[in-house]
């Protein structure tokens, strides 16, 4: 922070917002079915995660994606959740 000419402070995006938010990195990172087919992941991620920026998700979303492919699991609330820790959202 002491090198930042300025600090920029933003509202981090509403429900309704992060909602689109998750499903269109989904689509990004090809796990769009995975939400189609648990309909309780999007809304434990809006849960579980309700201050987060579009970034954030997008980091978030990277990071889960690939762990669930190299451990050949599949997406889950738990594997966000784990992947979360590294990101400092939990």
């Amino acid at each position: 922070a002491s090198r930042c000419i300025a600090v920029i402070l933003y509202a981090y995006p509403d429900t309704e917002s992060a909602r689109r938010i998750w499903e269109i990195q989904a689509g990004l990172f090809g796990v769009d079915e995975a939400f189609k087919n648990d309909r309780h992941l999007l809304t434990g991620l809006l849960g579980t995660f309700p201050k987060v920026s579009g970034r954030d998700i997008r980091k978030l979303m990277e990071l889960t994606t690939k762990y669930c492919r190299v451990k050949g699991i599949p997406l889950s609330i738990d594997a966000f959740r784990k992947c979360g820790v590294f990101k400092g959202f939990v």
